[in-house]
């Protein structure tokens, strides 16, 4: 919406219908305030860039959880699993183990970190093939959230 109020401000200048330096009321619902153009555009300018950084924010927080960039390679296996116990190592984390079966069938129990938000969501362990029960190459992932639930 930011970015649509910002072309339009530009279109208005380019046709000559405003200049930078006037002075204009923006309307939400009642009148805001009443400030010159370039000063409308640089506030919309921020919320932009705010709104930029928030989904930036948003993105990395959920390819961390979903651990995507590691489930994407190669080397990295994944299995259904299930969390056993929790400790907690500050703030929303806490250590658990990680249950799961590799491909070959083999049961596997690793200690690592999680956030809070995996005890109540599916998870699947992402784990190094060649090391399985090595505790720094296994992560999990929570799946995300969902929003709709038809049943």
């Amino acid at each position: 919406a930011a970015l649509a109020a910002i072309a339009g401000w530009y279109d208005a200048v380019d046709a000559g219908r405003v200049a930078y330096s006037t002075v204009t009321d923006y309307f939400i619902v009642m009148p805001i305030g009443r400030f010159p153009v370039s000063g409308w555009l640089t506030f919309l300018w921020a919320v932009a860039g705010a709104g930029c950084l928030a989904a930036w924010w948003g993105a990395a927080v959920s390819l961390r959880r979903t651990a995507l960039l590691r489930r994407l390679s190669r080397r990295y296996a994944t299995a259904d699993a299930e969390l056993h116990g929790w400790r907690t190592v500050g703030g929303k984390h806490g250590e658990v183990t990680v249950v799961f079966h590799d491909a070959r069938g083999d049961r596997h129990e690793v200690p690592t970190i999680v956030e809070r938000v995996a005890l109540e969501r599916t998870v699947r362990a992402v784990y190094d093939e060649a090391r399985p029960d090595d505790p720094a190459c296994t992560r999990v992932a929570v799946s995300r959230r969902k929003l709709l639930r038809f049943s």
